[in-house]
């Protein structure tokens, strides 16, 4: 019969887990976090196994792996939360799932932060976020209520306009020429669109969002776009976007819907390529892969839709490919940039270092994208 978690853990049990894992003298069974990090003395660590051996050390026996579950809600979660310790996204994750209903503070949860998120910043419809430790860049969180004026009465006139445009409107008397609203626009940071229909209800994850046009009134009025991101539910880098309804009137519009089509078959074609693996770590969920563009998108259009300019990475190999933190060597073996970076980050680029990708990449990948990389980054 399985045994369940201690109603609480205690810092100093949890603190001794860490040591116990650490150590590795325990076979404790659990493996790899696939979405969330446990912070712990400047490294992170899987959330499930770290709280099973801090139950061994507290209560004398170790749960197994299938005893209990772990996630934003689980009491595996929010014990090692009360306990003083962080439980975070893996960097670069996205945590939601679109289609899926969260309330303010199960954003929160998801996200590791401990800010109220009931009032302040968080309650004024859109917020930037960004917590170095947790891995978070600048992350934009939208709030939007349709059809429905909110609990502070102002009705902002959001509505969908199709299946994926979203028009949207600003907070009170905003001008593109604030520096927040500038930094939403301009497409390097991440921005998430969550929305209801009723302000006493939880909202509706729809993804990560771009923008396909705004004005300048005041307040600023904007049309998102919301899809199926290709990317495994890495945040914030090549965005390979398949629509379900495409069917915009104008000539414009038929070439950006041809673009998107050809960036789902680009990305088809990179998986195929590598037979489904990451070719650095070998992971095979598809959840969890990216068809990374070496040379961007949006820096050379001949390069876009040619699987030679494409990698099978894992969300977080390819979070750090694509911010030029490593590259490849003509022979597909890993480059590490020199710089001042954190503990955890130190020790990862460490184990990358060197690492030669799997075959069959040497095949597929074409050297003068993988130079272009290198020279654009400063390797």
């Amino acid at each position: 019969m399985a045994k369940k978690l201690p109603e609480k853990l205690l810092p100093r049990s949890v603190s001794e887990g860490i040591k116990l894992f650490e150590a590795g003298r325990v076979a404790h069974g659990f493996k790899a976090s696939e979405k969330f990090d446990v912070l712990g003395e400047g490294n992170r660590y899987p959330p499930k196994a770290i709280a099973a051996l801090a139950t061994r050390e507290q209560e004398g026996w170790l749960p197994k792996p299938a005893d209990f579950s772990a996630g934003a809600g689980s009491k595996c979660f929010r014990l090692l939360r009360e306990a003083g310790f962080r439980v975070v996204p893996k960097p670069g994750v996205n945590p939601f799932k679109v289609g899926s209903k969260y309330t303010r503070k199960e954003v929160g949860q998801n996200i590791g932060t401990n800010d109220d998120m009931s009032g302040g910043a968080w309650a004024t419809g859109y917020r930037q976020y960004s917590d170095v430790e947790a891995g978070i860049e600048g992350w934009f969180f939208l709030f939007a209520n349709v059809g429905d004026s909110g609990r502070t009465g102002h009705d902002y006139v959001n509505n969908w306009l199709n299946e994926s445009d979203f028009s949207w409107q600003a907070k009170g008397p905003t001008t593109v020429e604030q520096p927040q609203i500038q930094k939403m626009l301009g497409g390097k940071f991440p921005v998430l669109l969550f929305t209801r229909d009723d302000s006493r209800s939880p909202f509706t994850y729809h993804g990560e969002v771009s923008k396909v046009s705004h004005e300048e009134t005041t307040p600023v009025a904007v049309v998102w776009r919301a899809g199926d991101v290709m990317t495994g539910g890495q945040l914030g880098s090549n965005k390979d976007i398949e629509h379900g309804d495409l069917s915009f009137a104008g000539e414009n519009k038929r070439a950006e819907t041809n673009q998107r089509v050809g960036h789902a078959k680009f990305a088809k074609s990179v998986l195929a390529n590598f037979e489904n693996r990451c070719c650095v770590t070998g992971i095979s969920e598809r959840e969890l892969l990216v068809a990374s563009h070496i040379v961007p998108w949006s820096e050379n259009t001949e390069s876009r839709l040619d699987p030679a300019n494409g990698l099978c990475l894992s969300a977080m190999v390819d979070r750090l490919f694509d911010r030029g933190f490593i590259s490849f060597t003509d022979d597909l073996e890993i480059i590490v940039k020199s710089g001042d970076y954190s503990n955890g980050l130190r020790q990862l680029l460490d184990k990358l270092e060197g690492v030669k990708a799997q075959s069959p990449v040497a095949t597929h990948v074409s050297t003068a994208y993988l130079a272009e990389h290198r020279k654009a980054n400063g390797f």
